[in-house]
């Protein structure tokens, strides 16, 4: 188990300060951020490399804030090739250990990580498993960040009252778009769509699920391998959507073809 309670540190200039986070035992970790996030100053401050200046470091429920790196069991691992990733996942899982682990690879974020760490200026912006983490970011920085392709500025208002502890659901408005969305607060100020949660046909679907059917034209078709990103124009504002490169085709899509955009409120990430 990893554990890190209001941890700060310092390198040269830069400051960490107050992460706090725990990873389970036998889990694995994925640190992401920006250049000068503070990833490697994180890891070198729970392996004791780095000294914290703040904070409390804990390791299989010991204390080891103040303990010396040689005896905390610890060891760092430069970035790892996909060989030598793929090695220490098969010893992660047959000796139950814990990895904390710094990408780039957002793929890789998604494929390894129990918990995702989002790092920024030295700050925690949020850990959570991978899925939550992509799919509800803290804030349209963060989601661009982890690439999702739509992230409109605009308002919200509550149209449902949120029951329990889950998030109510706003209509918010971006110029003449319109979508009914997922929020936990009356303050959001933008919408966050990732583009593998845009369905499009070529005619406006019957009684679904979704509560967003938005009417557009193909703009562009960039074709990556298997995959596809249509950019939809939806006459203030464009869409992404990202399809199979075999729906492009069965749906005879070009750029000028009409189609319409169906999107789940739950798929509207409000924040």
């Amino acid at each position: 188990m990893i554990r890190v309670d209001g941890l700060g540190a310092r390198a040269g200039a830069f400051a960490l300060r107050d992460v706090s986070f725990e990873l389970p035992a036998g889990t694995w970790g994925i640190v992401l951020g920006p250049a000068g996030a503070g990833k490697t100053t994180l890891l070198e401050t729970i392996a004791g490399v780095r000294r914290a200046d703040a904070g409390r470091v804990t390791l299989r429920g010991a204390d080891v804030t103040r303990t010396p790196p040689e005896q905390r069991g610890v060891g760092i691992v430069p970035r790892s090739r996909t060989r030598l990733r793929r090695e220490l996942r098969s010893m992660q899982w047959e000796q139950s250990l814990t990895v904390l682990h710094v990408t780039h690879d957002f793929g890789e974020a998604g494929t390894l990580g129990d918990l995702a760490i989002l790092l920024e200026g030295g700050r925690l912006l949020q850990a959570a498993p991978p899925e939550t983490l992509f799919r509800r970011p803290p804030s349209a920085a963060a989601a661009e960040f982890l690439g999702a392709e739509n992230v409109f500025a605009g308002t919200a208002t509550p149209m449902e009252s949120a029951t329990g502890d889950e998030p109510g659901v706003m209509l918010f408005r971006a110029g003449s778009l319109a979508l009914v969305g997922i929020g936990d607060s009356r303050l959001a100020t933008h919408a966050v769509i990732r583009g593998e949660d845009v369905v499009l046909s070529l005619e406006r679907p019957g009684p679904s699920s979704a509560r967003n059917a938005i009417a557009g034209v193909v703009a562009e078709i960039v074709v990556h391998g298997a995959l596809a990103r249509v950019t939809v124009d939806l006459g203030d504002l464009p869409l992404v959507a990202t399809v199979t490169a075999g729906s492009v085709s069965e749906l005879g899509l070009l750029p000028g073809s009409r189609v319409v955009a169906t999107i789940k409120a739950t798929a509207v990430h409000l924040c």
